[in-house]
Protein backbone atom coordinates (compact mmCIF):
# COMPACT_ATOMS: atom_id res chain seq x y z
CA UNK A 1 0.00 0.00 0.00
CA UNK A 2 0.98 3.64 0.22
CA UNK A 3 3.89 5.12 2.50
CA UNK A 4 1.34 6.74 4.79
CA UNK A 5 -0.90 3.93 5.56
CA UNK A 6 1.99 1.68 6.06
CA UNK A 7 3.74 4.76 8.63
CA UNK A 8 0.51 5.27 10.42
CA UNK A 9 -0.15 1.34 10.85
CA UNK A 10 3.11 1.21 12.41
CA UNK A 11 3.13 4.01 14.32
CA UNK A 12 -0.12 3.08 15.80
CA UNK A 13 1.81 -0.44 16.59
CA UNK A 14 4.69 1.54 18.18
CA UNK A 15 2.46 3.22 20.33
CA UNK A 16 0.62 -0.08 21.86
CA UNK A 17 3.94 -1.56 22.32
CA UNK A 18 6.48 0.66 23.89
CA UNK A 19 4.43 4.26 23.76
CA UNK A 20 4.09 3.97 27.87
CA UNK A 21 8.31 3.48 28.26
CA UNK A 22 9.47 6.02 25.46
CA UNK A 23 6.61 8.68 24.68
CA UNK A 24 6.58 9.70 21.41
CA UNK A 25 9.34 7.58 20.03
CA UNK A 26 7.61 4.66 20.30
CA UNK A 27 5.69 6.24 17.20
CA UNK A 28 8.01 7.39 15.35
CA UNK A 29 10.43 4.41 15.64
CA UNK A 30 7.02 1.81 14.66
CA UNK A 31 6.31 3.86 11.77
CA UNK A 32 9.95 3.97 10.29
CA UNK A 33 10.09 0.31 11.12
CA UNK A 34 6.81 0.12 8.83
CA UNK A 35 9.06 1.31 5.88
CA UNK A 36 11.59 -0.66 5.69
CA UNK A 37 10.65 -2.84 3.35
CA UNK A 38 9.95 -0.30 0.83
CA UNK A 39 13.79 0.20 0.82
CA UNK A 40 13.67 -1.81 -2.43
CA UNK A 41 12.51 0.69 -4.53
CA UNK A 42 16.76 1.61 -4.30
CA UNK A 43 16.20 -1.08 -7.15
CA UNK A 44 15.38 1.88 -9.66
CA UNK A 45 19.06 2.22 -9.73
CA UNK A 46 21.05 -0.44 -10.79
CA UNK A 47 18.35 -2.94 -12.25
CA UNK A 48 16.48 -2.90 -15.81
CA UNK A 49 12.99 -1.80 -16.33
CA UNK A 50 11.37 -5.06 -15.63
CA UNK A 51 13.40 -6.70 -13.45
CA UNK A 52 12.77 -3.52 -10.93
CA UNK A 53 8.67 -4.70 -10.60
CA UNK A 54 10.09 -8.31 -9.70
CA UNK A 55 12.50 -7.37 -7.56
CA UNK A 56 9.91 -4.87 -6.01
CA UNK A 57 7.69 -6.44 -3.04
CA UNK A 58 10.05 -9.27 -3.14
CA UNK A 59 13.00 -10.97 -0.57
CA UNK A 60 12.47 -7.43 1.44
CA UNK A 61 8.80 -8.25 2.09
CA UNK A 62 9.70 -11.86 2.65
CA UNK A 63 9.07 -13.83 6.22
CA UNK A 64 12.17 -14.63 6.55
CA UNK A 65 13.48 -10.89 6.74
CA UNK A 66 10.37 -10.28 9.11
CA UNK A 67 11.36 -12.84 11.77
CA UNK A 68 15.16 -12.15 11.55
CA UNK A 69 15.59 -8.46 11.08
CA UNK A 70 13.11 -7.54 14.23
CA UNK A 71 15.89 -9.22 16.30
CA UNK A 72 18.70 -7.17 14.71
CA UNK A 73 17.25 -4.22 15.15
CA UNK A 74 16.39 -5.01 18.66
CA UNK A 75 19.60 -5.90 19.94
CA UNK A 76 21.03 -2.58 18.21
CA UNK A 77 18.83 -0.31 19.73
CA UNK A 78 19.55 -1.66 23.41
CA UNK A 79 23.47 -0.95 22.73
CA UNK A 80 22.23 2.19 23.40
CA UNK A 81 22.08 2.99 27.39
CA UNK A 82 18.47 5.43 26.42
CA UNK A 83 16.67 2.40 25.24
CA UNK A 84 18.58 -0.36 27.50
CA UNK A 85 15.33 0.43 29.85
CA UNK A 86 12.31 -1.02 27.48
CA UNK A 87 13.30 -4.95 27.55
CA UNK A 88 14.56 -7.10 24.57
CA UNK A 89 10.97 -8.90 23.85
CA UNK A 90 9.22 -5.63 23.71
CA UNK A 91 11.56 -4.22 21.06
CA UNK A 92 11.19 -7.07 19.49
CA UNK A 93 7.65 -6.90 19.44
CA UNK A 94 7.40 -3.82 18.43
CA UNK A 95 9.89 -4.10 15.20
CA UNK A 96 8.41 -7.60 14.61
CA UNK A 97 5.04 -6.40 14.71
CA UNK A 98 5.33 -3.26 12.21
CA UNK A 99 7.77 -4.97 9.75
CA UNK A 100 4.45 -7.58 9.79
CA UNK A 101 1.78 -5.27 9.18
CA UNK A 102 3.59 -3.93 6.16
CA UNK A 103 3.28 -7.00 4.78
CA UNK A 104 -0.28 -7.44 5.50
CA UNK A 105 -1.26 -4.47 3.91
CA UNK A 106 0.71 -5.73 1.00
CA UNK A 107 -0.43 -8.69 0.60
CA UNK A 108 -4.21 -7.20 0.73
CA UNK A 109 -3.35 -5.73 -2.63
CA UNK A 110 -3.21 -6.87 -6.44
CA UNK A 111 0.51 -6.75 -6.98
CA UNK A 112 2.05 -9.79 -5.56
CA UNK A 113 4.03 -9.94 -2.25
CA UNK A 114 7.16 -12.59 -1.80
CA UNK A 115 6.45 -13.84 1.82
CA UNK A 116 8.36 -16.87 0.77
CA UNK A 117 11.01 -15.81 -0.93
CA UNK A 118 13.92 -16.96 -1.03
CA UNK A 119 12.89 -20.34 -0.39
CA UNK A 120 9.68 -19.67 -3.22
CA UNK A 121 9.26 -17.30 -5.85
CA UNK A 122 5.58 -17.36 -5.55
CA UNK A 123 3.70 -13.95 -5.51
CA UNK A 124 1.14 -13.86 -3.13
CA UNK A 125 -1.84 -11.58 -3.48
CA UNK A 126 -5.41 -11.51 -1.77
CA UNK A 127 -6.91 -8.60 -4.11
CA UNK A 128 -9.12 -7.07 -1.25
CA UNK A 129 -8.10 -3.59 -1.21
CA UNK A 130 -6.50 -0.71 -3.60
CA UNK A 131 -2.82 -0.03 -3.11
CA UNK A 132 -4.35 3.89 -1.58
CA UNK A 133 -7.33 3.92 -0.23
CA UNK A 134 -8.73 7.32 1.94
CA UNK A 135 -11.65 4.93 3.78
CA UNK A 136 -8.70 3.13 5.06
CA UNK A 137 -6.38 5.76 5.65
CA UNK A 138 -8.36 8.53 6.80
CA UNK A 139 -9.30 7.06 10.41
CA UNK A 140 -5.58 6.09 11.18
CA UNK A 141 -4.80 9.56 9.93
CA UNK A 142 -7.21 11.22 12.42
CA UNK A 143 -6.90 9.02 15.33
CA UNK A 144 -3.21 9.60 14.76
CA UNK A 145 -3.38 13.19 15.11
CA UNK A 146 -5.67 11.96 18.04
CA UNK A 147 -3.20 10.44 20.19
CA UNK A 148 -0.58 13.44 19.31
CA UNK A 149 -3.06 16.12 20.52
CA UNK A 150 -3.52 13.93 24.06
CA UNK A 151 -0.40 12.58 24.95
CA UNK A 152 -0.16 13.86 28.04
CA UNK A 153 -3.10 12.14 29.08
CA UNK A 154 -2.56 8.38 28.79
CA UNK A 155 -5.91 7.03 28.84
CA UNK A 156 -7.34 9.29 26.13
CA UNK A 157 -4.35 8.68 23.76
CA UNK A 158 -5.27 4.94 24.44
CA UNK A 159 -8.42 4.91 23.33
CA UNK A 160 -7.41 7.14 20.51
CA UNK A 161 -4.50 4.53 19.13
CA UNK A 162 -7.51 1.65 19.66
CA UNK A 163 -9.79 3.23 17.25
CA UNK A 164 -7.90 3.85 14.82
CA UNK A 165 -6.51 0.29 15.02
CA UNK A 166 -9.83 -0.83 15.72
CA UNK A 167 -11.55 1.27 12.20
CA UNK A 168 -8.81 0.72 10.47
CA UNK A 169 -9.29 -3.61 10.93
CA UNK A 170 -12.89 -3.02 10.85
CA UNK A 171 -12.28 -1.76 6.89
CA UNK A 172 -9.95 -4.65 5.99
CA UNK A 173 -12.69 -6.98 7.30
CA UNK A 174 -15.41 -4.88 5.31
CA UNK A 175 -12.95 -5.57 1.92
CA UNK A 176 -13.20 -9.07 2.38
CA UNK A 177 -16.81 -9.26 2.68
CA UNK A 178 -17.29 -7.11 -0.57
CA UNK A 179 -14.90 -9.08 -2.61
CA UNK A 180 -16.59 -12.66 -1.80
CA UNK A 181 -19.82 -10.80 -2.61
CA UNK A 182 -18.56 -9.47 -5.74
CA UNK A 183 -16.52 -12.41 -6.59
CA UNK A 184 -19.70 -14.98 -6.80
CA UNK A 185 -22.15 -12.13 -8.17
CA UNK A 186 -20.11 -11.55 -11.21
CA UNK A 187 -19.09 -15.58 -11.49
CA UNK A 188 -22.77 -16.33 -11.88
CA UNK A 189 -23.09 -13.46 -14.47
CA UNK A 190 -20.09 -14.85 -16.03
CA UNK A 191 -21.97 -18.43 -16.14
CA UNK A 192 -25.46 -16.85 -16.64
CA UNK A 193 -24.09 -15.19 -19.87
CA UNK A 194 -22.52 -18.67 -21.27
CA UNK A 195 -19.37 -17.24 -21.04
CA UNK A 196 -15.77 -19.96 -20.71
CA UNK A 197 -13.43 -19.37 -18.45
CA UNK A 198 -10.67 -21.11 -16.68
CA UNK A 199 -10.46 -19.03 -13.52
CA UNK A 200 -11.91 -15.37 -12.24
CA UNK A 201 -10.82 -12.34 -10.42
CA UNK A 202 -11.85 -9.48 -8.60
CA UNK A 203 -9.79 -6.76 -7.78
CA UNK A 204 -10.85 -3.07 -6.39
CA UNK A 205 -10.61 0.06 -8.63
CA UNK A 206 -8.78 2.84 -7.19
CA UNK A 207 -9.17 4.63 -3.91
CA UNK A 208 -12.05 2.57 -2.86
CA UNK A 209 -13.39 -0.96 -2.31
CA UNK A 210 -17.36 -0.15 -3.64
CA UNK A 211 -16.57 -0.59 -7.72
CA UNK A 212 -14.52 -3.43 -8.75
CA UNK A 213 -12.77 -5.00 -11.59
CA UNK A 214 -13.54 -8.58 -12.86
CA UNK A 215 -11.36 -10.47 -15.51
CA UNK A 216 -11.40 -14.49 -16.31
CA UNK A 217 -8.36 -15.90 -17.81
CA UNK A 218 -8.62 -18.67 -20.69
CA UNK A 219 -5.98 -20.06 -22.98
CA UNK A 220 -6.83 -17.15 -25.68
CA UNK A 221 -7.74 -14.03 -23.84
CA UNK A 222 -9.77 -12.62 -20.87
CA UNK A 223 -13.48 -11.10 -20.40
CA UNK A 224 -13.04 -8.21 -18.51
CA UNK A 225 -16.37 -6.38 -16.29
CA UNK A 226 -17.12 -4.03 -13.42
CA UNK A 227 -19.63 -4.21 -11.06
CA UNK A 228 -20.35 -1.93 -8.18
CA UNK A 229 -21.60 -3.03 -4.49
CA UNK A 230 -24.20 0.28 -5.52
CA UNK A 231 -25.19 -1.33 -9.06
CA UNK A 232 -28.98 -2.23 -8.91
CA UNK A 233 -28.75 -4.71 -11.15
CA UNK A 234 -26.77 -8.00 -11.07
CA UNK A 235 -25.98 -8.48 -14.61
CA UNK A 236 -22.73 -7.56 -15.10
CA UNK A 237 -21.78 -6.20 -18.93
CA UNK A 238 -18.54 -8.26 -20.02
CA UNK A 239 -16.54 -7.13 -22.92
CA UNK A 240 -13.17 -9.82 -24.21
CA UNK A 241 -9.93 -8.76 -24.46
CA UNK A 242 -7.94 -11.29 -26.69
CA UNK A 243 -4.76 -12.04 -25.45
CA UNK A 244 -2.38 -11.97 -29.10
CA UNK A 245 0.03 -14.31 -27.93
CA UNK A 246 1.06 -13.90 -31.71
CA UNK A 247 2.54 -10.70 -31.30
CA UNK A 248 5.07 -11.89 -29.11
CA UNK A 249 7.04 -14.46 -31.88
CA UNK A 250 9.86 -11.75 -31.93
CA UNK A 251 10.26 -11.68 -28.07
CA UNK A 252 10.20 -15.06 -26.97
CA UNK A 253 13.89 -15.10 -26.10
CA UNK A 254 13.78 -11.67 -24.42
CA UNK A 255 14.24 -12.34 -20.66
CA UNK A 256 12.12 -9.68 -20.01
CA UNK A 257 8.96 -11.25 -21.24
CA UNK A 258 9.58 -14.32 -19.18
CA UNK A 259 9.45 -12.09 -15.92
CA UNK A 260 6.36 -9.85 -17.06
CA UNK A 261 4.82 -13.38 -17.67
CA UNK A 262 5.47 -14.73 -13.89
CA UNK A 263 4.30 -11.33 -12.42
CA UNK A 264 1.08 -11.26 -14.43
CA UNK A 265 0.26 -14.86 -13.56
CA UNK A 266 -0.80 -15.45 -16.73
CA UNK A 267 -3.31 -12.19 -16.63
CA UNK A 268 -1.89 -10.34 -19.78
CA UNK A 269 -2.88 -9.25 -23.20
CA UNK A 270 -0.48 -8.20 -26.23
CA UNK A 271 -2.07 -5.05 -27.77
CA UNK A 272 -0.24 -2.81 -30.99
CA UNK A 273 -0.44 0.42 -31.66
CA UNK A 274 1.78 1.02 -34.92
CA UNK A 275 5.66 -0.72 -34.50
CA UNK A 276 4.13 -0.27 -30.92
CA UNK A 277 3.12 -3.71 -28.97
CA UNK A 278 2.24 -3.76 -25.44
CA UNK A 279 2.32 -5.83 -22.97
CA UNK A 280 -0.70 -5.02 -20.58
CA UNK A 281 -0.78 -6.76 -17.09
CA UNK A 282 -4.46 -7.23 -16.30
CA UNK A 283 -4.46 -7.34 -12.88
CA UNK A 284 -3.86 -3.58 -12.23
CA UNK A 285 -6.64 -2.25 -14.28
CA UNK A 286 -7.13 0.36 -16.74
CA UNK A 287 -6.33 4.06 -16.17
CA UNK A 288 -9.91 5.60 -16.44
CA UNK A 289 -12.25 3.60 -17.97
CA UNK A 290 -14.81 1.96 -16.19
CA UNK A 291 -17.18 0.25 -18.07
CA UNK A 292 -15.37 -0.71 -21.48
CA UNK A 293 -12.11 -1.51 -22.60
CA UNK A 294 -11.35 2.07 -24.39
CA UNK A 295 -8.02 3.29 -22.29
CA UNK A 296 -4.71 1.50 -21.69
CA UNK A 297 -3.85 -0.91 -18.78
CA UNK A 298 -2.18 0.60 -15.61
CA UNK A 299 1.07 -1.49 -16.11
CA UNK A 300 1.99 -1.41 -19.68
CA UNK A 301 5.00 -2.40 -21.06
CA UNK A 302 6.27 -1.21 -25.04
CA UNK A 303 8.55 -3.75 -26.20
CA UNK A 304 9.44 -1.39 -29.69
CA UNK A 305 13.30 -1.34 -29.94
CA UNK A 306 14.33 2.23 -28.05
CA UNK A 307 10.86 2.24 -25.89
CA UNK A 308 10.81 4.53 -22.69
CA UNK A 309 9.99 1.48 -20.12
CA UNK A 310 11.37 3.73 -16.93
CA UNK A 311 7.79 3.62 -15.49
CA UNK A 312 6.32 0.11 -16.95
CA UNK A 313 3.46 0.82 -14.02
CA UNK A 314 2.23 4.02 -13.94
CA UNK A 315 -1.76 4.90 -13.54
CA UNK A 316 -1.73 8.82 -14.15
CA UNK A 317 -1.00 8.23 -18.10
CA UNK A 318 -4.66 10.53 -18.21
CA UNK A 319 -5.66 11.53 -21.77
CA UNK A 320 -8.24 13.74 -19.96
CA UNK A 321 -8.00 15.82 -17.07
CA UNK A 322 -7.63 14.26 -13.33
CA UNK A 323 -11.03 16.12 -12.58
CA UNK A 324 -13.04 14.62 -15.42
CA UNK A 325 -11.45 10.88 -14.50
CA UNK A 326 -12.20 11.51 -11.01
CA UNK A 327 -16.02 12.55 -11.56
CA UNK A 328 -16.41 9.59 -13.96
CA UNK A 329 -15.00 7.04 -11.62
CA UNK A 330 -17.46 8.59 -8.53
CA UNK A 331 -20.13 8.23 -11.04
CA UNK A 332 -19.67 4.29 -11.47
CA UNK A 333 -19.11 3.60 -7.97
CA UNK A 334 -22.75 5.06 -7.09
CA UNK A 335 -23.79 2.44 -9.28
CA UNK A 336 -26.12 2.16 -12.37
Amino acid sequence: MDLLSHALLGAAIGEATVGRRIGRRGMAMGAVTALLPDLDVLGHFFLPHAQQLAFHRGITHSLLVAAILPLILAWLIRRNKTNATVPFVQWTLLFGLALLSHLLLDVLTCYGTGLFEPFHSARIAFDTIFVADPFYTLPLLICTIGVLRTYSNEATRRKWNLTGLFLSGLYLLFTFVGHLSVQRIMTNSLTAQGKSFTSFTVTPTPMNSLLWMGYSQDKTGAWIGYYSLLDADTDVQFHRLERNDSLLAAFESDPTLAVLKRLSKGNYALTQQGEHIYFNDLRFGQVSSWDSLDSEFALRYDFAAGADNARPLNRMRFTESKGVVFWRLVDRILGK
